[in-house]
């Protein structure tokens, strides 16, 4: 019977990967200086009109807001991810030529080199979403009633305008991590045959359906 030969892993040589590495730095440095220039603009122009306190609000509201989501939406995907792991199967049935192998070998050798990374785009992504929802999260934070009270549930008419946006922020950007952790746990159960498309034995693994504990002083 014919063998299969093996597969090499691809590699890059130095000036590859300098010069990757230098296109990588010139991209993030462009970018880096176009949000400088708007910035710097935004924060002379404030000042002209005097409403420079203005500008430092919106500013110090989105800092907050990219590094709260960036922080909880990015650990509960590394959270997930390293649950995913530590339940995987430690024998992966196959039959034939597996195609998984390769990344499934790449990724049990530096399994949290890659769960920081997808944790840290993760963040990023969440992070960067997340700060445009400054104005809500202000009008939640400074508003107040209007003294009409709304005759169906009894609650000033203010809640609409300012508590309840805030709630349905809060509550969308909750699903939105909780959908992104699910696929995260489904793609690492995928690759490391907790959850089989095909192939003999159970499609769902008994690994792939238990939950990981929950940290202390988190309540269901």
């Amino acid at each position: 019977m014919a063998m299969r030969p093996p597969v090499g892993s691809l590699t890059m040589t130095g000036p590859a990967k300098r010069a990757l590495i230098a296109v990588v730095v010139l991209v993030v440095l462009a970018v880096l200086w176009v949000q400088f220039v708007g910035v710097y603009v935004d924060w002379l122009w404030f000042g002209e009109v005097g409403f420079r306190e203005v500008f430092t609000t919106r500013a110090v509201s989105r800092i907050v807001l990219f590094l709260i989501a960036a922080v909880f939406g990015g650990g509960l995907v590394f959270e997930s991810l390293s649950a995913a792991y530590r339940s995987r199967p430690m024998f992966v049935p196959t039959k034939g030529v597996d195609p998984l192998a390769r990344y499934r070998t790449s990724t049990s050798m530096r399994p949290k080199l890659f769960g920081t990374g997808v944790a840290g785009v993760s963040g990023l992504i969440f992070g960067l979403s997340a700060q445009s929802d400054w104005v809500t999260v202000q009008l939640w934070l400074h508003g107040g009633d209007f003294g009409t009270v709304d005759p169906q549930f009894g609650l000033d008419v203010g809640f609409y305008v300012f508590t309840l946006p805030m709630i349905q922020l809060v509550l969308r950007w909750l699903f939105v991590i909780l959908g992104v952790c699910i696929v995260a746990v489904a793609v690492v159960q995928y690759l490391f045959g907790g959850i089989r498309l095909s192939g003999p034995g159970r499609k769902i693994t008994p690994q792939a359906t238990r939950l990981p504990e929950l940290p202390a002083g988190c309540v269901m």
